[in-house]
């Protein structure tokens, strides 16, 4: 019977082995000719402050195209949260276009609401343009010389110009801006220097995980470790206090105390068990019960 159980874990590593080899990322399905349409898809909105918190990307009001269309994720996507849906904006392979028109919006005082609170925040937008990201800020509040923020003045970012970089018939780089590099010498510190960019309402490349998050974790960690413990602990007492004190040794074990001879008992077929954890079928397993695609 064991040699049964043998050629199933091979014939189940075959499968794996078949199945990771369409994970990988294919160079040649990112081929395309002249003219060919490349998928550009939003993603996700967000306040640059606070990283762990996103929306989706027509959260806010932007110019949606028609029809709307989601793109199916893949297991990688799904694993990182994505919610990728078509982009208004139409980037063929080498067709250079001038200054389209996407349209034009009469704001409501809800959609002016929603912009007004997200340039607060200083939100920024994340697309993807044949699997490469792009990042780019919603617009900036001007603060300058202003005492109150009811003489704030708020502005949005409505163009974008896209830098396509290509090689042969593959898209190799987009770059949403043009810039200047200039040298100034100035007198601030290396640890100071991150600070003017958290003040800024432009988005760097990176994004930076602020220690309030963390601490934030950490404090709801420990609140739950310590309802725990509160429950746990006064039902481990108890048991202890009575089997310490107890003269009849033939008492019924009752409680945790029924558990503690099958901790470390091994289960049934532990070899198949092993092989099929180590190779990843339970990444498998869930990728088949969400119907989602591996990565092309």
């Amino acid at each position: 019977m064991a040699w049964f159980w043998e050629i199933l874990v091979l014939v189940f590593a075959i499968f794996l082995m078949s199945v990771a080899g369409q994970v990988k990322s294919d160079a040649s399905k990112h081929r395309y000719q002249q003219g060919d349409s490349v998928p550009l898809y939003g993603n996700k909105v967000a306040p640059f402050h606070n990283p762990s918190e996103t929306h989706a990307y027509y959260s806010l009001p932007f110019c949606r195209p028609d029809p709307l269309i989601e793109k199916r994720e893949s297991l990688i996507e799904v694993l990182n949260g994505y919610h990728l849906v078509s982009a208004p904006y139409k980037l063929d392979f080498l067709i250079k276009s001038g200054l389209q028109v996407l349209c034009r919006k009469n704001l409501t005082r809800e959609e002016a609401f929603q912009f007004r609170t997200a340039l607060v925040q200083d939100y920024f937008w994340e697309m993807y343009y044949d699997d490469l990201p792009l990042w780019g800020s919603i617009g900036k509040v001007d603060r300058e010389g202003k005492a109150s923020p009811e003489e704030y003045k708020y502005f949005i970012y409505t163009r974008i110009h896209f830098n396509i970089f290509f090689s042969g018939n593959h898209v190799i780089e987009i770059l949403e801006f043009s810039y200047v590099a200039v040298w100034k010498e100035v007198n601030v510190s290396f640890e100071k220097r991150m600070d003017k960019y958290l003040k800024s309402a432009h988005l760097p490349r990176h994004y930076r995980i602020h220690e309030f998050a963390i601490g934030n974790a950490l404090l709801a960690l420990l609140f739950l470790i310590g309802c725990l413990v509160k429950i746990c602990l006064p039902l481990f007492k108890k048991d202890f206090y009575r089997y310490t004190n107890e003269e009849d040794l033939d008492i019924e074990e009752t409680g945790w105390k029924i558990l503690h001879g099958d901790v470390f008992r091994y289960p049934n077929h532990k070899s198949l068990l092993a092989a099929a954890i180590g190779s990843g079928t339970q990444i498998l397993a869930v990728q088949k019960l969400t119907g989602v695609e591996p990565v092309q």
